[in-house]
């Protein structure tokens, strides 16, 4: 198994849009090391809304194993980032092989940047 730190996702999703940020890989290979799932450690999300003078709000929902949509998967619901000012949520989650980050902003001005390490 190996693990690779990296910047995860970078999206600027469309307003109102409920949007796929990231996807925990599929293992690759054979043997003994596929027995055991993907995992990926999310160390950060970054959020900043590059809105002159508009603050705007966003989502961020946690399906596991890419699950239909539930009230329950929400991490953050309607969380405001004013004009020209950036969120860092340190949040330290493990995800397994095929949970998926999704994000929603309403207006659509703010980017997402998700980093942490993938084992595969």
């Amino acid at each position: 198994m190996a693990d690779n730190f990296k910047v995860l996702a970078q999206l600027n999703p469309s307003a109102a849009t409920a949007t796929t940020l990231y996807t925990v890989p599929r293992r690759e290979g054979t043997g003994a090391d596929t027995k055991y799932p993907a995992q990926t450690t999310i160390s950060s999300l970054v959020v900043c809304n590059r809105h002159a003078s508009s603050a705007d709000t966003f989502r961020v929902r946690i399906k596991v194993k890419n699950a239909s949509d539930d009230n329950k998967q929400f991490i953050y619901y309607d969380k405001s980032v004013n004009a020209k000012d950036t969120l860092a949520a340190v949040i330290g989650i493990t995800l397994s092989e095929s949970d998926v980050i999704e994000v929603y902003a309403t207006n659509g001005t703010l980017s997402f940047n998700l980093f942490g390490v993938e084992t595969t």
